[in-house]
């Protein structure tokens, strides 16, 4: 990966043994934008890590309909960014098992892959234009959608349920969009985890997780909490040269929950 200004990181899928005679950037007029927004708590810094990965792919995997960002400048918001690896089609020799020294040669298509990188967050870095361009072909997306700085805390926590607050959203989730994973750690048991039941999320933000009697061990006192959350459905983004592009941003929070003795 490549550092640029403020943390702000590009890393592309590489193509081995990338090679021309594929359809170019001319082939990514039918090809599909994806932008996927993962604010999550840093483990190397105070506060939270945010990504916004970028997956520009097809349905179409033939050679001539093979694209590439090959030979295209990047921006982000006017901020070159190189671009090492850009896809298109590829082949690798790979050595027989069953004839020494011989090798069979596969080949396909790599589809680019960019995973912009904030850390720490600052702001809402995420939005913005990226752009492509070459001097014949130009490909751009706008993605705009403000993530704030939720968090959550615990409110409560029985054998049977754990209510916890959710602050800081800008629009509160609905019971849809959220997923709550409990993970423990016993001794002479090893690793386990449990899905907890969404019951109740209440207009001030607090959350109401049932906790299944038969995945919770009796002897259980402490675990770790994770709650992923959707903010929206796939939204329709802004879209020039491609197909289409659509967006989704997604978090993820953890807090440690204690449990009263039984």
């Amino acid at each position: 990966m490549t550092r640029l200004g403020w943390g702000v990181t590009l890393a592309l899928l590489a193509a081995c043994g990338s090679e021309s005679g594929d359809g170019g950037s001319a082939a990514l007029s039918h090809y599909n934008l994806y932008a996927s927004v993962m604010d999550f708590a840093s483990v190397n810094f105070r506060g939270f890590h945010r990504e916004l990965d970028i997956s520009i792919d097809s349905n179409n995997h033939s050679r001539a309909q093979c694209g590439s960002l090959r030979g295209m400048k990047a921006t982000l918001d006017g901020m070159p960014i190189e671009i090492s690896s850009p896809g298109g089609w590829s082949t690798l020799d790979l050595p027989t098992e069953t004839a020494p020294g011989e090798t069979v040669t596969l080949a396909g298509c790599d589809f680019p892959f960019l995973d912009l990188v904030f850390d720490p967050v600052k702001g809402e870095p995420q939005n913005g234009t990226l752009a492509f361009d070459d001097g014949h072909a130009h490909f751009e997306t706008t993605f705009h959608h403000d993530v704030g700085s939720p968090t959550i805390e615990l409110v409560s926590a029985t054998a049977d349920q754990v209510v916890i607050r959710l602050k800081g959203f800008l629009v509160l989730p609905d019971l849809d969009h959220l997923s709550a994973r409990m993970q423990f750690d016993l001794p002479g048991s090893g690793a386990g985890s449990s899905l907890l039941q969404e019951n109740e999320l209440t207009t001030d933000g607090l959350l109401t997780l049932g906790v299944p009697a038969a995945m919770f061990p009796q002897s259980l006192t402490s675990a770790s909490l994770s709650l992923d959350v959707s903010l929206g459905d796939e939204e329709v983004l802004p879209c020039v040269g491609f197909n289409k592009c659509l967006g989704i941003v997604r978090l993820s929070r953890t807090l440690e929950v204690d449990f009263p003795q039984r």
